[in-house]
């Protein structure tokens, strides 16, 4: 009895296997197509290994010992970003087991350091009795004493080096290994060269061809043979975008389930699950159908790992604003209160001790940034705690993906805690942030549901319905990826020289080969689809098309998948529906047409029908400012109370220097007791100062606040210099001074820069920064009033009865000059408020900005949504 090799692009597995037959699969597919338990090459590889007392090193060991390896050879190297560089070629030298000291001679600088490390890696895990998992097939193939048995090789459709040696090493006389070939395709072109090798061992090749049969055989077929006719059970489809492509595809699936077909009947394959799981997770929820991804992702990307680096970031940067917020905020952090969210947010909170005085939960992280060395044990421990205290794993029970990552933090931490030696916070930081990097962690735990999996995984296997998603170029086939450490230009050079790594023109084949693979899969019926854009980026249709002569038609969905669908559909039709989602949303719909067309202003755009009382209100100048430039934004920040956020700027905005030049002028005068210029003068720099800690001032805080505030006393300083500032013959009779005058029926209230007292009179003085006199308010009926400086000659008529007062003037503190105000008698003023305040009266407080200027710096925006359909709302009220 001899080995057989059979050949067949489409294997016909024997009805029985007897008993003494050990069955090697790849993955869970193909062991259920012969019914046998999972046993994989590298399985069974660990178990000779073993026998022999060299055993698989676990990824964290492994990752240690590298890292020291690379620290061997550069001292001074950053072992874990070099691990993460060569991570890939290094698994190439182990895995065919490239000689490195041949490679040290032979190849470049690279290729040199490379082989080096490579070296002194093996040599510390065989001095542990250890091997790489990514060596495991080709120690065993050359160990001695292996005992041979006989074994069925199926699902192995890529023929690679260490696999074929260690089964024609272990096979014994009755084996069999199906591995298919097809002379006239260069896909099977390496298959078909290790097929040769194996004829010449002593393998006889069953090179019988069985006849396509299923949908997915016939369909692959034309991958060599265009002959073969299109089965009937293929459907290829173009749509606009992933997100169109997910919701097609399981629609079609949730169709097929209800239909009555099994989940495990049914495979969804994309080349790349990262563009693709995570939008199945959520349209899966949406739908109702239940998914099973074989996506692994970092563990810095769950919740769980996202709250241990915002942890690391917060105690690095001693627990500054932002960081400490993100931290704060994480769904699985110690959260805040929304007072010391506003406090925070007001004064920049960026200290540890300033953060204890507003959250006690923050006691916790003394001991992790005390800035001591420890053990990492205690480091570890540190760490736990803060966990423990902030109820990180009962948050993470109710999440299963959670669950499973936090335990898998929580072993990997376990590990970091053995290390032996004392180190600083910095150090184990950087230990921490490999294991979240490198160490990964399923997407999705569940076990029950429609597969959603990557080809490699389904190969051999059978799946009643298939679906392929992401055949777009670029996406399915791949495109080749060069490697820094060792390129393809030399790979070439290394491959005339016998060290064979991966060329340019290996990838396509292997792309080609594990396509037919999965196509062959399918037994009858089989979905492709292709996305046309993929986020901003149009995509062309895959060369697999071309190959298989499809062209690719437009996918309609065929049913609605879910509630949100349905409603969405009979929206569109405009067909009535009882259900109260239809009737909500029907609602919502119309009052959005209504706002976005050009309709009149309703009560849904501040036309809200409903008086409001003025007699006993409290008016300001910039009040009726504001309300005589839009209602709207009157209604809602002095009507509905609305405030934006109290938030410290980062910048110095013109509103705080605005804000601390009147502060500092002031100070100077009413607690300086200053009243020449000279005496401003001297103590601007000290107003200034008291000015920058004053919380209603809010000036940011400031690393250069002593270089800026030689800027602003030098800027200040030319500003009381100048004639205009305190003209001859006038005197400073008061600053910052309050009133409240009561002016044709309106309570309004304000504050005086500063008042003189000259020949003239007395005359109100306000300050600008800006370099130009302010724009006189207008209102909609286009009447134009200087009403600031006219308020004021109000106020000061009460406030000084039996003296003359004068026209006021703005003073710019930038151009340092005067500006007199425009003059307006007290019937225009009384015309003017009582136009103003006829929209609070009647309720018509529409979004009907005088000018687009009033929205520059409006708080609103996203309220009354500013934008085109203000001005198709002007038109039609014109």
């Amino acid at each position: 009895m001899s080995r057989i090799l059979c050949t067949s692009p489409f294997p016909r597995l024997p009805e029985f296997l007897p008993e003494n037959v050990l069955v090697i699969t790849p993955h869970g597919p193909a062991a259920d197509v012969v019914r046998r338990p999972k046993l994989t090459l590298q399985t069974l590889a660990r178990r000779i290994l073993a026998k022999n007392n060299l055993f698989a090193a676990d990824p964290r060991v492994s990752a240690r010992l590298l890292r020291e390896s690379i620290v061997e050879i550069s001292p001074k190297a950053d072992a874990a970003a070099i691990s993460r560089r060569i991570a890939s070629v290094l698994k190439t030298i182990l895995r065919v087991g490239i000689d490195t000291d041949y490679l040290k001679q032979v190849g470049t600088a690279r290729a040199a350091e490379l082989a080096m490390i490579a070296a002194t890696y093996r040599k510390k895990l065989r001095d542990h009795r250890l091997v790489h998992a990514d060596e495991l097939v080709w120690e065993a193939a050359n160990i001695a004493g292996a005992e041979p048995r006989i074994l069925c090789i199926y699902g192995y459709a890529r023929a690679r080096k260490e696999e074929i040696a260690f089964i024609d090493r272990i096979a014994a006389d009755g084996s069999i290994y199906y591995l298919p070939v097809v002379e006239s395709s260069d896909a099977f072109t390496v298959n078909a060269i290790y097929a040769d090798q194996m004829s010449g061992r002593g393998w006889t090749i069953d090179n019988r061809v069985e006849p396509p049969h299923t949908t997915g055989e016939r369909t692959a077929a034309r991958c060599f043979d265009n002959d073969h006719e299109i089965p009937s059970g293929i459907a290829v489809h173009s749509l606009h975008d992933v997100s169109s492509e997910v919701r097609f595809v399981l629609g079609e699936v949730k169709k097929l389930l209800r239909d009555g077909t099994s989940a495990g009947d049914i495979a969804v394959v994309a080349r790349d699950l990262d563009l693709y799981t995570k939008e199945f997770a959520l349209v899966g929820a949406e739908y109702g159908v239940p998914i099973i991804s074989s996506l692994r992702i970092p563990l810095a990307e769950t919740l769980v790992g996202g709250l241990l680096t915002l942890l690391i970031a917060a105690v690095e940067r001693d627990f500054a604003f932002d960081e400490t917020v993100r931290l704060l905020g994480h769904p699985f952090g110690p959260g805040m209160s929304d007072e010391t969210w506003r406090h925070s947010r007001r004064d920049r909170t960026e200290a540890y001790h300033e953060w204890i005085e507003l959250e006690d939960s923050m006691g916790c992280l003394a001991n992790i940034r005390d800035g001591k060395t420890r053990l990492a044990a205690k480091w570890v421990e540190c760490l736990r705690s803060i966990f423990a205290r902030f109820g990180v794993r009962g948050r993470a029970a109710y999440s299963a993906r959670e669950i499973v990552a936090y335990n898998c933090l929580k072993e990997e931490l376990s590990f970091v805690a053995e290390e032996t030696s004392e180190i600083a916070f910095a150090e184990f930081a950087l230990i921490v942030r490999d294991v979240l990097a490198n160490v990964k962690t399923k997407f999705d735990p569940s076990r029950l549901g429609v597969l959603v999996t990557e080809p490699n995984f389904v190969t051999g296997g059978r799946f009643t319905h298939l679906f392929v998603l992401g055949l777009a170029e670029g996406v399915l086939p791949a495109l080749p990826v060069d490697n820094p450490v060792i390129d393809f230009h030399e790979r070439r050079r290394l491959a005339q020289k016998g060290i064979d790594f991966e060329e340019a023109a290996d990838i396509p084949r292997w792309e080609s080969l594990s396509f037919f693979s999965l196509l062959s899969t399918a037994t009858h019926s089989l979905t492709l689809t292709y996305p046309k854009t993929i986020g901003k980026e149009q995509k062309l249709p895959s060369s697999f098309f071309k190959l298989l002569d499809l062209e690719t038609t437009p996918a309609h969905p065929t049913i609605l998948a879910s509630p949100v669908e349905f409603v969405r559909n009979t929206l569109r039709k405009n067909v009535d529906s009882p259900s109260a989602a239809y009737v909500a949303a029907a609602r919502q719909l119309e009052v959005e047409r209504r706002r976005e067309s050009d309709a009149a202003h309703d009560e849904y755009d501040g036309v809200i029908g409903i008086a409001i009382d003025i007699a006993g209100r409290h008016w300001s100048v910039s009040q009726l400012s504001t309300l005589a430039g839009c209602g709207f934004r009157w209604f809602a920040s002095y009507g509905l109370r609305i405030r934006p956020a109290d938030e410290m700027e980062l910048e110095v905005s013109p509103a705080a220097r605005g804000k601390l030049f009147h502060y500092a002028l002031d100070f100077a005068v009413a607690q300086g007791k200053a009243q020449t210029r000279e005496e401003i003068i001297h103590l601007l720099d000290h107003a200034l100062a008291s000015g920058y800690n004053q919380r209603d001032v809010g000036m940011p805080r400031m690393p250069n606040w002593d270089l800026r505030r030689a800027d602003y006393v030098a800027e200040l300083t030319r500003a009381v210099e100048a004639p205009d500032f305190l003209p001859a013959g006038s005197e400073i009779a008061a600053t910052e001074q309050e009133f409240l005058v009561m002016l044709h029926d309106l309570r309004i209230r304000g504050r005086i820069d500063r008042v003189d007292r000259s020949a003239e009179g007395i005359t109100a003085v306000d300050y600008k920064t800006s370099s130009k006199k302010p724009d006189a308010v207008r209102d909609r009926e286009g009447h134009k009033l200087d009403l600031q400086i006219a308020v004021y000659r109000n106020a000061l008529a009460e406030l000084y009865p039996n003296e003359n007062i004068a026209n006021g003037v703005y003073y710019s503190l930038s151009s340092r000059k005067n500006f007199p105000a425009d003059l307006a008698d007290d019937a225009e003023l009384k015309d003017f408020l009582a136009g103003v305040v006829g929209a609070p009266k009647t309720g018509l407080l529409a979004v009907r900005p005088i000018s687009k200027k009033i929205c520059e710096y409006c708080d609103y925006d996203q309220l009354c949504r500013n934008g085109s359909r203000i001005a198709r709302k002007e038109a039609s009220a014109q």
